[in-house]
């Protein structure tokens, strides 16, 4: 090389500006790689233009390249070096074949990100991702694939497809169009008369739970003329379009509050909304569910009077979990009546009083007496002004002897038990022996 060229040209690598020695971001990875016999390449090509800290065009010099491909980052690992010894052309451009020297093959291009980075006597120049090269190289290994491939899903393994085979999938498109049915037992039951127009009826069975409010358990129904008869008393008017076309042979379902008609009409059931603050079935009721027909009811007024009543007569023995349900009153008065040498208790006031001749009373849950402080406005402005001595609100002032304190059903511990604060709507546990207010409630 010209003494004075390779002088030159080491002035410029020394610089503190490489940018302003080489620049180089025309990348032109062509799609004219090397292959053979029509298998994915294994080299690529590289170009670029070299230029001096002027940007004159470095034409016809002698260049040593060194070509590094880093994984993961542009500041990773080296897995690949080449060097090149190239002479620039009369336009300063240079053309290296990437992988011609050192193959490429065993790159693993599908584990990650790939960067090309160019040096020229140990100068870093450029640094820049790999994008489409790698892919085409990594179709190379499809073709090494051969031999029998191990099944290692064990969701797979576990599943009835697992066992599925060539011989299986014969049958797939050769099923019967028919079949006769050949079951004496089955030909000789009830099950065999059944056909399709009798299926529309299934799901306009009668609903007895869903209804029980309206129609009293409903039994049975029937028609004359116009009208639809309930068990329990009740009756809906039927339709003028429908009028006289029903009969007591023919179909008739309800589901939910809707009565079906066979003729395809439909008839509402009469429907009894209850509400927060009504005098029904016995007490007053102070929760209902979403439906307005299901609820939780209080008694008029505590059964002890103001002096309370102890919990237990069994201070000192636990039931467990069976008289521990935050939401189940019903079970946990159960429980401690049926506890040994249970004798009297607060649960055993609720279960014996018969208010409005109902005989389910219990003794409510913790849960279902915070229920209650719910409605403990409605519950005060009902039973204040209803005019009646014999009933009375919740009683919520903190003054002796109960301070505004209801036992609950809740067990606590072995000697003590849950209770509610209607002053403040606190609860805790206090020992069973001691004597605090009784209200019962019942459900609908």
């Amino acid at each position: 090389m010209n003494p004075s060229k390779r002088a030159r040209r080491n002035d410029m690598l020394n610089s503190h500006n490489l940018y302003q020695y080489l620049i180089i971001f025309i990348f032109i990875f062509l799609a004219t790689i090397f292959q053979s016999q029509a298998q994915a390449p294994t080299q690529f090509n590289y170009q670029a233009v070299l230029r001096d800290g002027n940007g004159q065009v470095m034409a016809n010099e002698y260049q040593t390249i060194q070509v590094d491909i880093l994984k993961d980052s542009p500041t990773g690992q080296s897995i690949f070096t080449e060097i090149h010894e190239v002479t620039t052309s009369a336009h300063g451009a240079i053309n290296l074949i990437v992988g011609s020297g050192v193959s490429l093959s065993g790159i693993p291009w599908h584990t990650g990100d790939y960067y090309l980075q160019i040096r020229v006597d140990d100068k870093i120049l450029g640094t820049s991702p790999l994008l489409s090269v790698p892919y085409a190289l990594h179709a190379n290994t499809a073709e090494r694939l051969t031999g029998t491939l191990a099944e290692n899903d064990p969701v797979f393994s576990a599943s009835v497809s697992a066992g599925i085979t060539a011989t299986d999938t014969a049958y797939w498109n050769n099923k019967p169009d028919s079949l006769s049915e050949s079951d004496p037992w089955y030909s000789s039951s009830v099950a065999a008369g059944i056909t399709g127009v009798d299926t529309t009826y299934w799901n306009k069975k009668l609903d007895v739970e869903a209804d029980s409010s309206v129609t009293n358990e409903i039994q049975y129904l029937s028609v004359s003329g116009d009208t639809i008869h309930l068990s329990g008393g009740n009756s809906v008017r039927l339709p003028p379009a429908f009028a006289g076309t029903n009969t007591d042979e023919q179909q008739l379902g309800i589901s939910n509050d809707t009565i079906f008609l066979s003729h395809g009409g439909a008839v509402k059931l009469p429907r009894a909304e209850h509400y927060p603050g009504e005098l029904y079935g016995g007490g007053i009721v102070f929760w209902v569910d979403h439906t307005g027909r299901h609820g939780l009811i209080a008694s008029l007024d505590d059964l002890n009077g103001e002096e309370g009543a102890a919990w237990s007569n069994m201070t000192t023995t636990t039931i467990g979990e069976a008289a521990k349900d935050y939401f189940d009153g019903s079970g946990n008065t159960t429980a401690i009546i049926n506890q040994e040498g249970h004798i009297n208790s607060a649960a055993k006031l609720c279960a014996d009083y018969t208010g409005g001749g109902y005989t389910d009373w219990y003794l409510p849950s913790l849960f279902e007496l915070k229920q209650m402080n719910n409605a403990l406005l409605t519950i005060y402005q009902v039973l204040t002004n209803d005019n009646d001595d014999t009933t009375n609100p919740v009683a919520w002032k903190y003054v002796d002897p109960t301070y505004g304190y209801y036992w609950s059903s809740d067990e606590y511990s072995y000697n003590t038990a849950w209770y509610f604060n209607f002053y403040n709507g606190y609860s805790n546990g206090l020992n069973k022996s001691s004597t605090y207010r009784v209200r019962a409630v019942r459900a609908f």
